[in-house]
């Protein structure tokens, strides 16, 4: 494996747990995100749920990703 896709593979697992995390923290494990498989050059992850998120809880999410 090249070093540039190690370190894109590297990226992306980071991002994914980033995600799992921040999900987490949000919903107090009350919803649990699972990511899937991957999908192209990401991932595919959905709730155990299976309810879509509406637009605030994405801007949520993505807050709390954010350092």
């Amino acid at each position: 494996m090249n070093d540039r896709l190690h370190q894109q593979r590297t990226t992306q697992r980071a991002l994914a747990f980033l995600l799992a995390a921040s999900v987490y923290e949000l919903y107090n494990g009350s919803r649990q995100l699972v990511v899937d498989h991957s999908f192209g050059d990401g991932y595919f992850c959905h709730f155990t749920d299976y309810q879509p998120l509406s637009s605030a809880e994405l801007k949520q999410i993505s807050q709390q990703m954010q350092p």
